[in-house]
Formats: C-alpha cells, structure tokens, sequence
C-alpha cells in the first residue's frame, strides 16, 4: 500500500447486526437436528456481502462489553427492553468464533473506539446496519 492510498477500516456493531439478521429471518431456519441458525446465516451473509463488495479489509467486530453505567445513572435506560431471545440466546455463542473465521478482529466496544479509529484511519467507517 503506498502513502498516498487512504487506509480503510470497518467498524461493525455485531449486536446490532445479529438482531438485525435474526429479526429478518424466520425462526425455521435451523440445522437437521432443529438447531436454530437463522441469526448464523444472517449475519455470515452481512459479513459476505462486505468481503465480496470491499475485498479483505481491516475490520473490527465490536460486542457490547455489559453494562455501560448509563442503567445507574439513568435508572428507566432500557427500562423496557425485553431480554434476548431463547433461539437467539442458542445462537450467540457462535458469533465470536464466526467473526474470527472471515479473518476479522472481534473485541468488546467501547465508545472511544471509532473515535480513536478516525484519528488513525480518515477513512474509518463504522456501521450497525448491514451494508447495501
């Protein structure tokens, strides 16, 4: 890459985009032995999407790191949201090692990241959509 070639690299908000992907998809989707995969092949298909569009590029999966102080300070944050659902539950444990079989970076977010990410890469680019 020489200087002058701007550097790219994806942030990706990976609990946003697994809700998106499982929320898309119907709950039948699933393995021979009834194991659900909607929100798998969702997701793995965003991931897809961005290496066929983009080619390999640095990326970061960034997972919510828990509670983020906001529930203390605030006390009604989230106060309505209902708890993550069983099949999705089923599937969460795949995401990580997924992530990690395209070749991309999985980490636990924290706020400062895309900000500290633009600093070293002007071309940085963060997204919880999936890419269209």
């Amino acid at each position: 890459m020489s200087e002058d070639s701007p550097r790219e690299l994806f942030l990706i908000d990976g609990n946003s985009l697994v809700y998106r992907a499982f929320f898309a998809l119907p709950e039948t989707i699933a393995t021979s032995r009834g194991q659900p995969t909607n929100a798998i092949f969702g997701f793995a298909s965003m991931l897809v999407k961005l290496l066929t569009e983009y080619g390999q590029k640095p990326t970061i999966v960034a997972w919510d790191a828990g509670m983020s102080g906001r529930e203390e300070a605030y006390p009604a944050y989230k106060a309505g949201r209902k708890s993550r659902p069983d099949l999705l539950r089923e599937q969460w444990p795949h995401f990580e090692p997924l992530v990690e079989a395209f070749g991309y970076t999985t980490s636990a977010s924290t706020a400062s990241r895309p900000t500290t990410a633009s600093r070293r890469s002007p071309s940085a680019r963060a997204s919880s959509r999936s890419p269209s």
